[in-house]
């Protein structure tokens, strides 16, 4: 194990330990940065991560009421190298198209998920804005992130694809917000929280630390999602297919 791997596993024990502290506690101990995850990524020729598609991923099956470890893992609990190329895979088609961002947001519409808008007043009238920016000073970002993810005006659960940048480069999170909030990061594991204020507290206190000095605190960007809404199209279908599948 090298120094960096070591790190980041006293770094992950830290997260759950402080945690529990804030009244929540670590849910799954991951890391793209750890065995056997982290041979597998540089034999799929991603040594710089699979960030945003492991993100996308999470938010896909959390929606579906299932779990990126239950769907990461085989039945013997270990990790599916099936599974890693599938995120490569995914990873690689945003680099194709120039656009994780746009890459996700397809991959999340065919998994029954789509972007939220966020209405901006203007004088002019309302635009609907669908990619909420924020550019901070250096050092700023730990305190208004977390703040940003939990402002939506969303009345239901919604979910958020963070990006964070900086002089070291580029990395993506995602995070479930409702009354209770449920964190994941590829590189240090998955976080529940009770409510917002602990959430934001721990993120600010304890988390933010290890991307403040990894040079990810220029600025920004947060992309929220929701399930499809059904409607009914007309008398006994529902977004045009008949109720009970005929």
């Amino acid at each position: 194990m090298g120094l960096q791997q070591f790190i980041v596993q006293q770094f992950i024990k830290h997260l759950g330990k402080t945690a529990k502290q804030h009244g929540g506690f670590q849910t799954a101990v991951y890391s793209q940065s750890l065995e056997p995850v982290y041979s597998m990524i540089s034999d799929a020729a991603m040594a710089e991560g699979i960030c945003e598609a492991s993100s996308a991923r999470w938010v896909a099956e959390h929606a579906k009421g299932s779990s990126f470890f239950q769907w990461i893992h085989d039945k013997n609990g270990k990790i599916k190298r099936t599974a890693i190329v599938d995120l490569a895979a995914q990873q690689r088609a945003g680099e194709a198209k120039k656009s994780q961002d746009r890459a996700s947001e397809e991959f999340l519409f065919g998994e029954g998920l789509i972007r939220r808008t966020n209405p901006l007043m203007k004088r002019s009238g309302r635009e609907m804005v669908p990619t909420r920016s924020f550019a901070e000073g250096v050092g700023n970002v730990g305190i208004n992130l977390p703040k940003a993810m939990t402002a939506s005006r969303l009345i239901t659960g919604y979910y958020v694809m963070i990006g964070i940048y900086g002089s070291s480069g580029a990395h993506s999170m995602a995070a479930y917000i409702g009354q209770d909030i449920c964190f994941f990061d590829p590189n240090f594991g998955e976080y529940w929280f009770p409510d917002q204020a602990n959430f934001v507290k721990w993120f600010h206190e304890s988390f933010w630390l290890s991307y403040r000095i990894g040079g990810l605190d220029h600025h920004f960007h947060l992309r929220e999602y929701a399930p499809k809404m059904k409607f009914v199209t007309q008398y006994g279908r529902i977004n045009r297919v008949a109720m009970g599948g005929n």
